[in-house]
């Protein structure tokens, strides 16, 4: 092939495309395709590149379209899906045409001329889905997957150049020669031992790292390995630092001024989100910091004892009532009428015993003390109005003065009547009242509680007012404390009717004239009380203020004092302040001004920080542990038990004085018996007779052959040969003593004493003695009684002790017995 400028003029331009290699050079022939070269472009889609020879071009060219041709080749497709018989298409345009026409078959669109000058709409792949559009014009088709074809090539071809170079690169890597490293040497004098001729030891040179790290992880003594062994890992380390169980809110020990631990500058307040090692140890170090100088600066433990309350509260306001309308306190308050002087000494006895209450029961007594006069009678109204703050309806209605007994304005409490009224939530009332006819009871000679009927029906109204009041957790009164303290005018039923009516509303006990009379004292008229002059109906049943329960005493608050009078002659009040003052502190502290206390603390020694504390001990007494943490010492549960009673047993209270009394019977006598003659002298060995010299001149006397009256008590609980009875049984008990003796030259020096004891002594149960006083007295008798709780296998026995400085000398008469008798 020539080249196309050979002997040719062309332009510069083709000239300079293709040129023969031996273009005036030999040997090569002017002629030969390999002798010219591709001046042009490198085209890659054919592998052409410039340089390569013209041969290289068409071969080149003609594999292109070889492959080119024979993808259009027709036989390359399989139409067999189509079933065609005849006239299948021949070349590659009739198969375009043939798809085309299938196309538009399928989507119903009309082979005619106007339709094929429209374009297409066809369905597009996925990955030319665009906006949610599926569907594309085919013209917009085919050019979109054109361009998408261009790109994708000249994707390929930078893909290409990016290979070719890497494939640089990687020959350049593996012909380059390996880099050396030297491992840096590093110094650890202080992180591993400290040994001079080992790793890290002092004066040692700088290691490779390598061996640092190896020594570090794995020594034995102070690698990590070591250190996790020793100190756990971080979340046991963050577990136990969660353990701390000192809030920050926590007291120090040694503030005198409540500091919190947070308060203090080293306390880590973080320490929950902060759970580390080092904040927990901080904390550490403060609470023990806190502990040394609490311990160190102390000057030891404060003790303070308990002080045990009364049932008034400290800040109970007492309020006293005096009734005008008659008695005593009513009349002419001219200076020197009964009125007045009444009136004064009442007011008097009033405050000493305020004044003596906050001496020597509580002196933490903060309570006000107001005193007013009226000639309402219904005594029982009288807290819920002093709770309302109102006296309307209380007639002639006054204060009076606590110095004079005057009526005084200024005496009222703060507030009183007003809006601003605020009323005491505890109280002390008193009333000084005689008679409450018409309201409460009637004037009837003998008294009566059933003619007219009681209780009456304004009894019932304020008896329900005040009942609200004072239940607990529900009621005004936190605590509530009253006494009716009567005067009682001799020869008047009015005032005798409402001796009667005070008795049955606060004592709340069926009526009995013993108990009558013990509460009565001096008021006490056997012409009015003692039937059959009396219509007063005794025993159960006798109290209509108990069925239905409208009484006001015990566990509501009233008491009363029922055994003062008035001279008849002088009109004036017979009882003095002293006297007032025991009275109270006997209705409101159980008979006693105050109560008797020993402290439970022996000794405290703030240097050796010891405390000894006293041992209670009892064979006896009810020990007990109060609300305010006082021990309480009863002797013992009798009148509890008594008042509960049991199975075939009775029991009747009475009152006599301030002092309460029970009458036993019961249907089962349950006697022991024993009775043995006295000994004739210490070494009497009269056949049996059992003697013994206990102590000087003390004789305990046996009994051989006990009488026993009932079965729960037999021989097995006497024991003859030491004269010890065991109590078969938890009960209450009546123990007695009978000792009768005589000499026949009598007896005039000395003492005998005589008791029902334990056998060695420790407790005496009752005990009585004789001691002639110089008088000659032939025959002696000691005797005893006492009724108590005893527990089960309590050993009991008699014992005689003859202090006389004589012989006893027997007489036939003598007798000596004693008794136990089981009542509950």
């Amino acid at each position: 092939m020539k080249p196309l400028n050979y002997n040719n003029a062309e332009s510069n331009a083709t000239a300079s495309k293709l040129k023969p290699l031996n273009y005036d050079n030999s040997p090569c022939n002017p002629t030969s395709s390999n002798c010219v070269i591709w001046q042009g472009p490198d085209l890659d889609c054919i592998k052409l590149c410039k340089g390569d020879s013209i041969s290289d071009v068409i071969a080149n060219l003609a594999t292109e379209l070889c492959i080119v041709m024979d993808q259009l080749s027709i036989t390359n497709y399989d139409l067999s899906c189509f079933d065609l018989v005849g006239c299948k298409p021949e070349t590659f345009k009739e198969l375009l045409q043939f798809l085309i026409d299938q196309i538009c078959l399928l989507l119903g669109i009309p082979k005619t001329p106007e339709s094929k000058k429209e374009d297409l709409l066809v369905d597009v792949a996925p990955c030319f889905v665009v906006g949610g559009i599926t569907r594309m014009l085919l013209t917009d088709y085919v050019i979109a997957i054109g361009l998408r074809i261009c790109n994708i090539l000249d994707q390929i071809s930078v893909i290409n150049l990016t290979l070719s170079d890497h494939e640089i690169r990687i020959t350049i890597l593996e012909e380059a020669l390996p880099p050396t490293f030297t491992i840096p040497p590093v110094a650890s004098e202080c992180i591993l031992q400290m040994i001079p001729d080992q790793i890290g030891g002092v004066g040692s040179p700088a290691l490779p790292i390598d061996q640092i790290l190896n020594a570090l992880i794995n020594d034995n003594t102070y690698g990590y390995c070591a250190l996790v062994d020793a100190t756990g890992l971080p979340a046991d380390l963050n577990s136990a630092v969660l353990t701390q169980c000192i809030a920050n809110t926590d007291l120090q020990l040694s503030s005198t001024t409540g500091a919190t631990y947070s308060a203090s500058a080293n306390w880590n307040s973080n320490w929950l989100t902060d759970s580390s090692a080092a904040a927990s140890i901080r904390n550490i170090w403060v609470v023990l910091c806190d502990i040394y100088n609490y311990l160190n600066n102390s000057a030891g433990i404060t003790i303070t004892e308990t002080e045990c309350a009364t049932n008034i509260a400290d800040d109970a306001d007492i309020y006293v009532y005096i009734d005008v309308s008659s008695g005593p306190y009513s009349g002419s308050e001219a200076p020197g009428m009964p009125a007045q002087v009444n009136k004064a000494v009442l007011v008097a006895a009033i405050t000493q015993w305020r004044n003596n209450y906050v001496t020597n029961i509580n002196p933490l007594f903060t309570g006000g003390l107001y005193v007013y006069q009226t000639s309402n009678e219904q005594y029982l109204s009288m807290p819920r109005r002093i709770k309302l703050g109102s006296n309307a309806g209380l007639g002639n209605f006054s204060w009076v003065n606590q110095g004079t007994g005057l009526i005084d304005p200024t005496a009222a409490p703060i507030g009183w009547g007003t809006a601003g009224w605020v009323p005491p939530t505890s109280l002390i009332f008193i009333a000084f009242v005689n008679e409450s006819d018409t309201v409460y009871h009637a004037s009837t000679s003998p008294p009566d509680l059933f003619a007219p009927p009681q209780p009456t029906n304004t009894w019932q109204t304020d008896w329900a007012a005040f009942d609200s009041d004072v239940t607990p957790s529900t009621g005004w009164w936190q605590t509530f404390n009253a006494c009716v303290y009567a005067a009682y005018q001799p020869g008047i039923s009015d005032c005798t009717n409402f001796l009667l009516q005070a008795y049955a509303a606060i004592k709340g006990i069926d009526i009995q004239l013993v108990g009558l009379q013990g509460a009565f004292g001096g008021n006490w008229s056997n012409t009015i009380w003692n039937p059959p002059l009396s219509p007063l109906v005794v025993g159960p049943g006798s109290n209509p203020y108990m069925v239905p329960d409208r009484t006001i005493g015990g566990a509501r608050g009233w008491t009363t004092v029922l055994d003062k009078s008035v001279d008849s002659s002088t009109q004036l009040i017979n009882f003095t302040a002293q006297e007032f003052t025991d009275d109270l502190n006997a209705q409101f502290f159980g008979n006693d001004s105050t109560c008797a206390s020993v402290s439970l603390i022996n000794s405290w020694d703030p240097l050796s920080q010891s405390l000894v504390l006293r041992q209670i001990t009892s064979c006896c007494l009810d020990l007990s542990v109060t609300a305010e943490g006082c021990i309480s010492i009863d002797c013992g549960t009798l009148t509890q038990t008594v008042v509960d009673a049991g199975t075939d047993i009775t029991v009747v209270s009475n009152l006599i004085g301030n002092a309460t009394t029970y009458t036993v019977s019961n249907t089962f006598p349950n006697i022991f018996f024993s009775a043995a003659k006295v000994p004739s002298s210490l070494t009497d060995t009269t056949p049996n007779l059992l003697t013994g010299r206990i102590c000087d001149g003390q004789i305990q006397i046996f009994a051989t052959t006990p009488d026993v009256t009932n079965n729960e008590f037999g021989p097995t609980d006497y024991n003859p040969s030491t004269g010890i009875f065991t109590i078969p049984a938890d009960g209450v008990y009546t123990l007695s003593f009978y000792v009768n003796y005589s000499n026949g030259s009598g007896w005039n020096t000395g003492m005998w004493t005589a008791g029902i004891v334990s056998p060695t002594g420790c407790n005496v149960y009752c005990s009585n003695s004789y001691t002639p006083d110089g008088v000659i007295v032939p025959t002696a008798m000691i005797n005893g009684s006492i009724t108590r709780y005893m527990p089960i296998s309590t050993p009991i026995c008699l014992k005689v002790i003859n202090l006389s400085g004589s012989n006893y000398t027997s007489i036939g008469s003598d007798r000596v017995t004693f008794s136990i008798q089981r009542i509950r």
